[in-house]
């Protein structure tokens, strides 16, 4: 699998931008991104999803709401 950040990459395509973000301490980050990805979770997660709109959202919480309005505010 590709990796989002690399570095190797940028370098050989003219930028060798590792040092500046190692000189701020952020390559451990960088190694969370480019860590284990569980394939298989992801699509078994994205299938069991729901897009919805804003306004259907707006609905659903203002049924929730309405359901218990002491304990649903938030």
């Amino acid at each position: 699998m590709e990796q989002p950040v690399d570095f190797e990459s940028l370098r050989a395509n003219g930028f060798d931008v590792k040092k500046l973000f190692q000189d701020q301490v952020w390559l451990g980050y960088f190694d969370i991104l480019n860590g284990p990805v569980y394939t298989q979770l992801i699509k078994d997660f994205w299938k069991r999803c729901d897009v919805i709109t804003p306004e259907e959202a707006d609905k659903e919480y203002n049924r929730k709401v309405a359901e218990d309005p002491e304990n649903n505010r938030g």
